[in-house]
C-alpha cells in the first residue's frame, strides 16, 4: 500500500515498469517520441517534437503508417498512407483529392466563399494561381478557360428546372419544364444544325450550315426591305422525287431574276421555271403584278391574265401555240443581173427587211425560203426580166410532191420588162417556198427584182 508520501514523486517516475505511469497536473514532460499504444488492438499513437518539426503518428495494427500530420512554422500537412490529400499553409489551403460538403444543419448551404474584407471577392485559387473568384454581386469569375468535363458526356445547365439550357460538346439545347425540349443547336460531324423543336435531327431542321453550303429546311421569312443578300447563286433543289425547291417572298417589293446559266442550261438549256406545287402536282399559282392585276395559272392548263384596265402586249411578235398573232413579213431582193434556165431557182442575195424579232428562214444559197410557222401566207413575186423567149414563172414547193405549187394564174411573159405575181398558201412548218423557170425556159434576172412573204393567220 502506498503511504501518502508518494504524493510528492516527480512527473513521469515508474511505480512499476511493467505498467503505465501517472501524471501529475502540472509540469508534465515527454521525452519525444512517445507513444501511446492500445495493447488489446495493437495500434500505436506516436507523437514526435523536434526543433523545427512536430508530427503526430497513427500505426496500425501491422506496424505500417496508416495517417499522420506533420506541422512546422510553414504549414501543417495531412496524410492518408504516404499521399497528401490536405495541407494548410499560411496564405493557402491545398486540396489533392475530392472535396465534399455536407449540409449537416439544413441550411441548404453546402459551401461559402467569404473574403477577410467586404471590398475583396473571395477566392478558390489552383497551385498556378488560377482561379474561381465569386464577387458581391453574385457574378462567379474564372480565368482566361472554364472547361466542364473531358468527354462528349459532359454537361453544363444553367437555369431552374422549368427553363434551362443544357450544353454538351455536341448539343445546345433549351428546355422547359418537365423536360420538354424546344430547340436549340447540335453538331453533325463539320456541320452545325439549327433546330426548333424536340427532334433535333431531321424533322424540325431549321438552318444547317456546312464548310461549303448553308441548307434552309423551313421557310425563310424575309420582311424587311434589305431581308437577304447573296454574294453568289440562291439555289434552290428538290428534295425528293415530287417536291421542288423553293424560293418565297412576302410581305415587300422584290425582283425576281431567273437567268440560264452555262452549266446545263444555256445555250442548249433553259433559264429558271417558276411553278407552284403540292407535294405531288402542279398546283395554282398567282403571280400578283400590281395593283388589281394578276395572272393565275390553275392546274387544269388554262391560263388567265386580268386587269382592272388595259393589258399592254409590249413586243415585236406576240405567238399563241407556236404562231404570231400579228402579221408578219419578210422581204427580199436580187443584188446583180442574172441567167435563170430550164428549171433553175432565182437566187435572192440579199434580205431587204425582216420584221424585228423573227428569223431569217432563208437558206444560204438565197435559193428556197423555208416556212417558220404552218398557217396561210401572201406571196409576191416581183421580177424584172431582159430580152428573151416564153416564159413561165412558178412559185414551188421543194417539200410538197410534184414540187411545183401554183402561185395563182400562171403568168406568161414574151419580152416583157417587169411581170408581177401573187397568191395565198397554205404552208406547214418548214415547208419550203423559192421561184423557177420552168424546163424549156430561160429568163434574165435584173438587180431588184422582189420576193415578198407575209404571214397572214394560223
Amino acid at each position: 500500500m502506498l503511504s501518502r508520501g508518494m504524493a510528492s514523486l516527480q512527473p513521469q517516475v515508474y511505480i512499476n515498469p511493467e505498467e503505465t505511469y501517472f501524471l501529475t497536473r502540472y509540469n508534465t514532460n515527454f521525452i519525444s517520441p512517445t507513444s501511446f499504444v492500445n495493447a488489446t488492438q495493437n495500434t500505436k499513437e506516436t507523437i514526435i517534437v523536434t526543433g523545427i518539426v512536430g508530427a503526430l503518428i497513427f500505426q496500425d495494427a501491422s506496424g505500417n503508417s496508416a495517417n499522420k500530420i506533420i506541422q512546422d512554422e510553414i504549414a501543417t500537412t495531412f496524410y492518408i498512407g504516404n499521399t497528401i490529400p490536405l495541407a494548410v499553409l499560411g496564405n493557402a489551403l491545398d486540396v489533392t483529392k475530392r472535396l465534399q460538403f455536407f449540409d449537416a444543419s439544413g441550411s441548404g448551404k453546402y459551401m461559402q466563399v467569404i473574403s477577410a474584407s467586404t471590398l475583396t471577392p473571395g477566392i478558390i485559387q489552383s497551385g498556378d494561381g488560377s482561379g474561381i473568384q465569386f464577387l458581391k454581386s453574385g457574378v462567379i469569375q474564372t480565368g482566361d478557360t472554364l472547361q466542364i468535363g473531358t468527354t462528349n458526356g459532359a454537361t453544363l445547365t444553367v437555369g431552374p428546372i422549368a427553363d434551362q439550357v443544357v450544353m454538351e460538346p455536341d448539343f445546345y439545347s433549351f428546355l422547359q419544364k418537365s423536360g420538354i425540349l424546344v430547340g436549340g443547336l447540335y453538331r453533325e460531324s463539320n456541320t452545325i444544325n439549327i433546330y426548333s423543336g424536340s427532334d433535333p435531327y431531321f424533322t424540325s431542321d431549321g438552318l444547317r450550315v456546312s464548310p461549303t453550303t448553308i441548307g434552309f429546311r423551313k421557310n425563310v421569312d424575309a420582311v424587311t426591305r434589305y431581308s437577304m443578300t447573296a454574294q453568289g447563286n440562291i439555289i434552290s433543289t428538290n428534295t425528293s422525287a415530287d417536291v421542288g425547291g423553293q424560293f418565297q417572298a412576302k410581305n415587300g417589293d422584290y425582283t425576281l431574276t431567273m437567268a440560264a446559266w452555262g452549266d446545263g442550261h444555256s445555250p442548249t438549256g433553259s433559264a429558271g421555271v417558276i411553278t407552284a406545287s403540292s407535294t405531288t402536282s402542279i398546283a395554282p399559282l398567282t403571280l400578283n403584278t400590281g395593283l388589281n392585276s394578276n395572272i393565275v395559272g390553275p392546274s387544269d392548263g388554262v391560263m388567265t391574265l386580268t386587269a382592272s384596265g388595259t393589258i399592254n402586249l409590249n413586243a415585236p411578235n406576240v405567238f399563241t401555240n407556236g404562231g404570231p398573232l400579228t402579221n408578219l413579213v419578210w422581204y427580199y431582193q436580187t443584188t446583180a443581173t442574172s441567167s435563170v434556165a430550164g428549171n433553175a431557182s432565182v437566187l435572192w442575195t440579199g434580205n431587204t427587211y425582216i420584221q424585228p424579232g423573227l428569223p431569217n428562214p432563208m437558206d444560204s444559197t438565197g435559193a428556197a425560203w423555208s416556212a417558220p410557222f404552218p398557217g396561210l401566207y401572201f406571196v409576191t413575186v416581183s421580177l424584172y426580166i431582159g430580152s428573151g423567149g416564153n416564159q413561165l414563172l412558178l412559185v414551188y414547193s421543194i417539200n410538197s410532191p410534184p414540187f411545183l405549187l401554183p402561185a395563182g394564174t400562171p403568168m406568161y411573159a414574151y419580152n416583157a420588162n417587169t411581170v408581177s405575181m401573187s397568191c395565198y398558201v397554205q404552208l406547214t412548218a418548214g415547208q419550203e417556198l423559192g421561184v423557177i423557170a420552168p424546163t424549156g425556159s430561160t429568163i434574165i434576172i435584173q438587180a431588184n427584182a422582189g420576193f415578198s412573204i407575209q404571214y397572214i393567220s394560223p
